[in-house]
């Protein structure tokens, strides 16, 4: 939403902050969308095997920091409208990242969690007029929960600079 609002909005929109940005190849993306084309509902279970499947799901990229009640918010989050709960990742198959980021001219900050769209979020680099994809470690789906004041100095940083600087350490 943010790459769009950026697209659309360039003269409200001039530096940009992303955790992840997933450039999902054609084959990519071709593969996920059938599995994620609404309205297709997750099947419930009557032993709620649905909401345990969520939990491992989530539990999968909680990294150092990362608490059950983090898991247990996203996982409430993730089943409270559970028939609609592959809308966000079929506008993610169906959205062309890549292209959205190529048409961006503003200086763009990406950072790079372990999580499930890292490999996609390294293809963004290529994509980039004017920014830098950052390797957050550790990190994951839960950086700016767990490391508020050192995310938000981060981004405060670019933000007010607007460039990144290459020997400002990112790392933690």
């Amino acid at each position: 939403m943010a790459v769009e609002l950026a697209r659309r909005r360039p003269q409200q929109v001039r530096k940009l902050v992303l955790i992840g940005a997933a450039v999902y190849t054609d084959e990519e993306c071709a593969r996920q969308r059938p599995q994620h084309t609404p309205p297709d509902a997750k099947p419930f279970r009557s032993d709620g095997g649905h909401i345990w499947q969520s939990w491992e799901d989530c539990s999968r990229w909680r990294w150092p920091g990362g608490t059950d009640e983090m898991v247990t918010r996203w996982v409430t989050d993730s089943v409270r409208d559970f028939s609609r709960a592959s809308w966000a990742l079929s506008a993610v198959f169906n959205h062309d990242m890549a292209g959205g980021l190529r048409a961006l001219r503003l200086p763009i900050l990406v950072f790079k969690v372990r999580d499930d769209i890292t490999a996609a979020t390294r293809r963004a680099a290529a994509c980039l007029h004017e920014g830098k994809v950052r390797e957050l470690n550790p990190g994951g789906i839960w950086v700016l929960e767990v490391r508020t004041a050192d995310m938000a100095a981060k981004i405060r940083s670019f933000l007010d600079r607007g460039v990144y600087t290459a020997d400002e350490p990112l790392d933690a």
